[in-house]
Parts: C-alpha cells; structure tokens; sequence
C-alpha cells in the first residue's frame, strides 16, 4: 500500500484505487449509543465482517488503553469496553450504510463517533470496506499518532472508478 500527500507519477496509475482528500464535511448529529448498537449488529456487516474483528481479549484492551491513554486520545475513564461498539459501527455503517450524507448529490456514509471511538481507519482509506463506494472517513487514534492524518476532521474518500 501506497500514500502520499501529492500527486504519484503517472506510472503508478494502474496502481490508484482511491484519492483521499480533508473536507470540511461535518455531520448534523452523531447516532446515539442505542443507534450505534443497532448499526454495529445489522445483517450485511454481520455476513462480511471477518470473524476475528470480534475477539479482542484482554491484552488488546490492556495496548488500546495504554496506547490510547499515552497519546492523550483516552481519559482514565475510557477503556476497550466503553469504546468497543463504536469501533464496530464505525467499520458497520461503512458496509451497511445506514448513517449517509448528501455530499455533492450523492449518500455517503460516514464515521459516526470521535476519534477515540475509531479503530483501524485504514480499512476505509485504504478503500478495503466497500471499495466502490465513496466515504467520509474520521482517523483513529493510530493514524493520527503514527500516520499524520488530523483528529477532528473527515477524510473524503472517493474510489477511483476503473474505465
């Protein structure tokens, strides 16, 4: 995988399968915790998502905390297990696309919590979940940290259509 903040020699072309841009896109309102549940258990993501998305254990809540915690993203009031169903419907409403936006005419779906709610954004930068749909993507706390990529912001995520 490849990323870079300006435009890849034309040779690399073949290769692009989505461009990645901020917006100043901002949701009315995020889902509530009850709606958040709710997409995190809908059918579609239920059939796609990867059975060991679901199996965080003990010492994955241990790094999030510490992880999460040095890096100013978590409070000692936060851990894995207030987080967790935000984790999942972030991935869910990508794939079942209940929260959307009207965002140039078209529906878009979003990240529906904060950057502490957020694990693993590259599955949607990276363009893995639903490749051929365009996104509004928050970062998790990793990218931030670790990929230079801005908290409080949404990444416009669109696909580059092949043909």
């Amino acid at each position: 995988m490849i990323m870079a903040d300006h435009r890849l020699p034309v040779a690399y072309d073949q290769f692009l399968n989505a461009q990645m841009s901020i917006s100043d896109f901002v949701p009315e309102q995020l889902p509530t915790d009850r709606e958040l549940e709710e997409v995190a258990k809908s059918e579609k993501y239920l059939e796609m998502m990867p059975e060991e998305w679901e199996q965080a254990g003990v010492k994955d809540a241990v790094m999030f905390k510490m992880l999460f915690s040095v890096t100013g993203f978590w409070k000692k009031e936060d851990n894995l297990k207030k987080h967790w169903t935000g984790h999942k419907a972030n991935h869910a409403n990508f794939i079942s696309r209940k929260f959307t936006a009207k965002v140039e005419g078209e529906d878009v779906p979003y990240s529906v919590t904060g950057n502490k709610s957020i694990c693993s954004s590259c599955a949607e930068f990276f363009n893995v979940l639903e490749p051929k749909s365009r996104k509004m993507v928050r970062s998790c706390p990793g990218a931030v940290t670790f990929g230079g990529s801005l908290r409080d912001v949404y990444y416009d995520v669109k696909p580059i259509q092949e043909g």
